[in-house]
């Protein structure tokens, strides 16, 4: 039985779930805005169909948002599933210092910023997607700032996510994330605050959360120097592609 086969098994014999099925993929953007029309609720999770929520992590996510009226958006903690590949120590250290920027923001209550793997968000404090939204997590949450909302992360919350096993794979993904980063700033009005615009925005801050994600997990000196010169060339393509008004991301490509 395939999993669309199950899902649909699983809303016949349950009937709180609601299985939405779309005949023609018109990228992520609208299958959130097709979730939001459907639900009633006071809180929405949303979970990648890559990311791997351990055992709690959905409970956790949730119990932060609840905690606090004024909370708007939660993120859980993304860590790369070990598959190897000559990509597995460069998106180690990724992930490793985006979870370190995300909680350092999180400490200073500043943060704009969500990854979508997994996140939990009050319904009232965001708004519909727009058409060929690329970073819907980074769009929520800046749209619940915007709005007055806090923006968290529950770093105890884990979520185990599936990464490229090709160097050029992990430059794509980062390419698109990038773009992603771009049109929400964009679209809103203000720069997601991540550790890329950190690094130019707010240097020293940017500098320091680096090297404490290097003092945590000193093996990434040694991915250090192609994490940089691939960030710069995704740069390049995503400059590249927002210059160009490139619609291409917003379509995720299916797994070979």
């Amino acid at each position: 039985m395939s999993q669309l086969e199950g899902l649909k098994n699983s809303q016949s014999d349950n009937p709180r779930l609601k299985f939405i099925e779309e005949p023609i993929r018109k990228g992520k953007a609208d299958a959130i805005n097709r979730i939001l029309e459907n639900t009633t609720s006071e809180y929405l999770v949303l979970v990648n169909s890559d990311a791997h929520p351990e055992k709690g992590a959905v409970r956790k996510v949730l119990s932060t948002l609840a905690s606090e009226p004024t909370t708007g958006v939660v993120s859980a903690s993304p860590f790369p599933l070990r598959e190897g590949g000559p990509a597995q120590g460069l998106e180690e250290f990724m992930w490793d210092a985006h979870n370190q920027c995300s909680l350092t923001l999180n400490h200073l209550g500043v943060s704009n910023h969500s990854s979508d793997e997994l996140v939990a968000i009050r319904r009232k404090a965001v708004a519909r997607l727009p058409f060929g939204l690329v970073n819907d997590g980074a769009f929520l949450a800046s749209i619940a700032r915007v709005r007055g909302y806090s923006v968290k992360f529950c770093f105890t919350a884990k979520v185990g996510v599936e990464t490229p096993r090709r160097i050029s794979d992990a430059i794509g993904r980062r390419r698109r994330i990038l773009f992603g980063h771009f049109q929400v700033w964009r679209k809103v009005g203000a720069q997601p605050k991540t550790l890329e615009s950190l690094l130019t925005s707010r240097p020293v801050l940017g500098l320091k959360i680096v090297v404490q994600a290097l003092a945590g997990h000193p093996k990434h000196l040694r991915v250090l120097p192609l994490a940089i010169l691939s960030e710069e060339i995704a740069h390049f393509f995503a400059i590249y592609d927002i210059a160009l008004s490139s619609k291409r991301h917003y379509i995720w490509r299916r797994p070979r």
